[in-house]
């Protein structure tokens, strides 16, 4: 990987977690676990037909909350390194 993939790849994994982070993520889960506890009562053949599909989407949404929370640590870190950057610049008497 040359360096323009590996910035392509950090910018793409970014901006995918930023607009996961803007998803009701919990309320989409809730919703998925409804109509998993209800779904073989209310209609057993639809049910049967389509959980394999639902609790795969179960499972990406259980997965794109981890990467929400993967980018706010990130976030996190990252603020912290500038404000150590500000804090360094200023005691060494330079200016931002």
């Amino acid at each position: 990987m040359n360096n323009d993939e590996h910035q392509m790849t950090q910018d793409l994994l970014v901006m995918t977690a930023k607009n996961l982070s803007m998803l009701d993520l919990g309320g989409f889960l809730d919703n998925i676990n409804n109509a998993d506890s209800i779904g073989a009562i209310m209609d057993p053949t639809l049910y049967r037909d389509g959980m394999d599909n639902l609790h795969a989407m179960r499972n990406l949404a259980q997965k794109a909350q981890q990467m929400v929370g993967a980018f706010h640590e990130l976030n996190e870190a990252a603020l912290k390194t500038e404000k150590r950057m500000k804090a360094t610049k200023a005691w060494r008497g330079g200016s931002l």
